[in-house]
């Protein structure tokens, strides 16, 4: 037991490492409603040249080039539509400049209260391209290491609040109030939990086991478990035009059904007061089984649509931002090709390409 303890130890130490060596360019750190550093962490010493004990609780805008004007904008920006996405100039403690690619959330309480600013920026020093954007699988990449690290910080110190909280419960003479107190920290423990298994099985790179499928059978496997779970006070009406005949598809069944119980809970949540959901399969062009999801819902903005794979964005004012890019990487992994076409109070709709077997 205890070799084997050491053999996955050392696994451990050996992917926090490989990690920590991949991710040096990229940067990411925290601020609060007033723009002051309250998290520097993962590669944001080694870009900005600043110590974490320097820099914690001092205005951001010592790291951005337009100072405190240029903070200010950014953050605005953030505030009014959700996100902020550009390629801008980062100041390192030395004063000198560097270009990177930044991306800005908003960092919500468990009431969706808005508390901060979540940044990742990643130093695109040496690109020659003018105009250089990550593509998405990069960004999906980076971030899922970024993700990965952050879970792994977490767990430990959430695993002793669990804990004594546990052992805190079942102390004798504790007052009714101060137990209800503690049920409610450990829940709340217990949601953090939850989300960061969420991250872990993002960050994880889940190899399918493929098998050979019809993807009219997986489709028709998760309607019962959808219908069962859809809005209560929904009225959707729903239609299915499945193709007849289809190639067979090399597949991992579970996966896929996850892919496609997300989409269809994602399409009745998006019309509360009722609507259309249509569900088409067909072959295209000899060489791929199409899938297509459309609802007639509430639609999502275009400046969001370039987003919507991207994890940690959402546009649910409770979302994790995780299930989309979960999607993206099952489908990918399947050397498959997923789009979405949407337009706001006109509904949304999914394309889904998986080659033949």
């Amino acid at each position: 037991m205890n070799e084997s303890r050491k053999i996955a130890d050392k696994n451990i130490d050996a992917d926090l490492k490989d990690i920590m060596s991949c991710i040096k360019e990229y940067a990411l750190f925290a601020v609060n409603l007033e723009g002051n550093i309250t998290y520097f962490g993962m590669g944001s010493e080694h870009l900005f040249g600043w110590s974490k004990n320097e820099i914690i609780f001092k205005d951001a805008s010592l790291l951005f080039s337009e100072g405190d004007s240029g903070l200010v904008r950014i953050l605005g920006e953030v505030k009014a539509r959700g996100r902020y996405e550009a390629e801008i100039e980062l100041k390192k403690s030395n004063g000198s400049l560097f270009p990177v690619d930044l991306t800005v959330t908003q960092l919500k309480d468990p009431d969706s209260k808005l508390t901060g600013y979540i940044l990742i920026a990643k130093d695109i020093t040496g690109i020659e391209k003018p105009g250089y954007r990550m593509f998405q699988a990069e960004k999906m990449a980076a971030i899922s290491l970024l993700a990965s690290g952050m879970a792994h910080e977490i767990n430990n110190p959430l695993f002793v609040i669990s804990g004594r909280l546990e052992l805190l419960k079942d102390e004798p003479g504790i007052s009714d109030s101060v137990r209800q107190n503690l049920g409610i920290i450990y829940a709340q423990a217990d949601r953090i939990r939850n989300l960061v298994d969420r991250l872990l099985k993002f960050t994880r790179k889940s190899i399918p086991h493929l098998d050979t499928i019809s993807i009219n059978e997986v489709i028709e496997s998760v309607l019962p478990l959808v219908l069962c779970h859809k809005l209560p006070d929904s009225n959707v009406a729903m239609e299915k035009h499945l193709g007849q005949n289809l190639p067979v598809i090399k597949g991992d069944f579970n996966q896929l059904q996850e892919v496609f119980v997300n989409l269809l809970r994602n399409a009745y949540q998006s019309m509360p007061q009722g609507g259309k959901l249509c569900i088409y399969t067909s072959a295209v062009k000899e060489k791929f089984v199409q899938v297509i999801i459309s609802d007639t819902g509430l639609g999502i903005p275009a400046n969001s649509l370039k987003n919507v794979f991207l994890p940690f964005f959402s546009t649910k004012k409770d979302g994790a931002g995780l299930g989309l890019s979960i999607c993206y990487n099952i489908i990918i992994n399947h050397s498959g090709n997923i789009e979405i076409e949407s337009e706001p109070d006109k509904g949304t709709t999914f394309i889904i390409k998986l080659p033949f077997a």
